[in-house]
């Protein structure tokens, strides 16, 4: 699957140092992982938008990697 045609639609807090990432995937479904990694959450608001690109990324990998 290419990541051009997945993206990061929501991130959400779930609790303390947990968020909830969701992705929209090719054929429109909507999957979703938690992850611990404050720092990837971090950097998805950053105002460099290369780093802002890259956590994008890491996150749609994350997210596709966790459904297995």
């Amino acid at each position: 699957m290419k990541a051009s045609k997945v993206k990061l639609i929501g991130r959400d807090f779930v609790n303390y140092g947990h968020y909830r990432l969701t992705v929209e995937n090719a054929t429109g479904e909507t999957v979703d992982a938690v992850t611990g990694d404050t720092d990837l959450v971090t950097r998805l608001s950053s105002e460099d938008q290369k780093e802002r690109e890259e956590a994008e990324s890491e996150a749609v990998d994350f997210v596709l990697s966790a459904q297995g």
